[in-house]
């Protein structure tokens, strides 16, 4: 059972409608009477069930004006037959209109939308049909049919048709036919014109766009998920390692650390020795790289991971895995920077200085990171380090612009670390949020601090007394977000085999995890959609 439904029925079970009605229908005073009343807030028995809110959300609103007849002039032939037409044009199109002047009641129309059959023909357009009820007369049932069609590949509908027919009593009235817009709906064409751009997704807000593009909205299940999620008040924990060269002082930040990441999975460091001049600096050239002419950006653009060891691109690989959706945001990628396997000269010059000066102090700062993670877990402190978990360098420098449309997509999808460490620098914006106790919290950013995650392969070693932190990054109105991540992870070549730390394996605690090469668990996991834990593909 998902999040949603967990919540869903929860509340369910919590909540007796008929004790609303109840006290709704003792006042005698009517919806006014509740506004009268001062309510800030509607009773429950008001409120529209999520999968509705989410289609509103998704739905654009018609600018088609409709049909206005003036009835005045029925008694004369060709006024009549003008009206007549008007009305079967509106009632065949809209089923409704407006009416204005004399008013009669028209037997000829009525006798003709009662013998009318509706005929739907299968079409590329996409289509959703809903028949409701309205009343019984002897054999047959009234029912509005309502018709509504997209003219556009973000899921707008331009119109809402409402015929009223009649149909046999055996007509299966709960019925809904819904034709899905994927249909007629090639993702492929949205990436494809946004890869030919080699803009990125800033490249849409600089041209004006006031709607996403249709590969960047969550599908209608997640939207619904979200209306019922609960925003957490929890504070993420801030480790301050200003103490951490006096001995009660690193114990209380061992202790500190050791709570952070079995319960959360991620923490902020303050105090953590990196200049404020160099993390401002970093900031400031992901910021320049991202915002420079995009005939110079075009030359590192690239959507193929393998390509190269520094690329840029859109995040539209995502799409093949999580079926329509992608993320709002542009990345830098710089791998194996301090491997040995790059040349600084790759980095574009526009960020090389301050990208080479923040990995020389971020590397140092893992170091003293793995040494209290190893003692949080009652090893040496160099054990950890020992097992070569961080051989491996990548470091993402993600631009989030500002969406039109935040409410319907995400900067990055809800999902773990595939690595060992995750340590983050991000600007002031916010946006950042991570999963505790089922619900999201926002890792609200600290002034020159830093945040730090624990990966999948950090859970398994050991052996689940660490967890590996859910998070996310929301869209937001206003931008750009400005972020710049480097992972850690082990050998991948020659083939090493991670599991469960032996030291912490006992007949108490045996081992939850099968041991297994690196690249294995990388391969499956990019294999599988983002938002599905990886974890279990090696648990035994």
């Amino acid at each position: 059972m998902s999040m949603a439904e967990d919540s869903q029925a929860e509340l369910a079970m919590d909540y007796d409608r008929s004790k609303d009605i109840k006290a709704f229908d003792d006042t005698k005073a009517g919806v006014k009477g509740l506004v009268d009343a001062g309510i800030v807030e509607i009773p429950r028995m008001f409120i529209r069930s999520p999968h509705e809110l989410a289609e509103e959300l998704i739905q654009g609103k018609s600018t088609l004006q409709v049909p206005v007849i003036e009835l005045s002039g029925l008694e004369v032939e060709d006024a009549r037959k003008k009206i007549l037409d008007e009305i079967r044009e509106a009632s065949e199109k809209w089923g409704f209109f407006q009416s204005w002047k004399e008013y009669y009641c028209l037997i000829e129309q009525r006798e003709e939308l009662n013998a009318r059959r509706i005929q739907l023909y299968q079409s590329k357009t996409a289509i959703s049909i809903l028949y409701r009820p309205r009343n019984v007369i002897k054999d047959k049932c009234w029912h509005v049919i309502t018709i509504r069609m997209p003219i556009t590949r973000a899921n707008s509908w331009y119109a809402k048709y409402q015929i009223l027919v009649s149909l046999p009593l055996s007509f299966k009235i709960e019925w809904q036919l819904k034709v899905k817009l994927a249909m007629d709906y090639d993702p492929s064409d949205e990436k494809k014109a946004i890869d030919d751009a080699k803009a990125g997704v800033k490249g849409l807000v600089d041209s004006g766009i006031v709607e996403i593009p249709r590969i960047f909205i969550r599908p209608p299940h997640e939207l619904a998920e979200e209306l019922n999620m609960c925003k957490s008040t929890l504070q993420v924990p801030v480790v301050d390692l200003s103490g951490i060269h006096v001995e009660d002082g690193r114990k209380k930040i061992v202790d500190e650390i050791r709570e952070a990441s079995e319960k959360w999975g991620l923490f902020q460091l303050i105090n953590h020795g990196i200049p404020s001049s160099v993390l401002e600096g970093m900031i400031d050239g992901n910021r320049k790289f991202h915002e420079q002419d995009v005939e110079v950006k075009k030359e590192y653009y690239s959507s193929d991971p393998t390509a190269r060891k520094v690329r840029y691109d859109s995040n539209l690989h995502v799409f093949k895995t999580k079926g329509l959706t992608a993320n709002w945001k542009d990345t830098l990628y710089i791998s194996e920077l301090v491997s040995g396997y790059i040349e600084p000269e790759e980095i574009p010059e526009v960020c090389r200085k301050t990208s080479l000066e923040y990995i020389n102090h971020v590397v140092k700062l893992e170091d003293i990171l793995l040494g209290l993670l190893s003692e949080a877990l009652g090893l040496k402190t160099n054990h950890l380090k020992a097992t070569e978990c961080d051989k491996k360098q990548l470091m993402v420098c993600h631009y989030y612009p500002a969406c039109p449309q935040p409410e319907l997509t995400l900067g990055t999808e809800k999902h773990t670390d595939p690595v060992f460490l995750t340590i983050v620098l991000q600007d002031q914006s916010g946006g950042l949020q991570v999963m505790c106790d089922n619900q999201w919290a926002d890792v609200t950013p600290i002034e020159h601090g830093l945040v730090v995650n624990i990966g999948d392969l950090l859970q398994i070693v050991s052996n689940d007394k660490f967890v590996s932190a859910i998070h996310r990054v929301v869209a937001k109105k206003v931008g750009p977000r400005i972020s710049v991540v480097c992972f850690f992870n082990g050998v991948s070549t020659p083939p090493k085999l991670y599991g469960p730390i032996k030291e912490l394996i006992s007949e108490e605690n045996p081992p939850l995890y099968k041991d297994f090469p690196l690249v294995d668990y990388v391969t499956k996991f990019f294999s599988k959609p983002l938002d599905k834990t990886g974890l279990d593909l090696f648990r035994l």
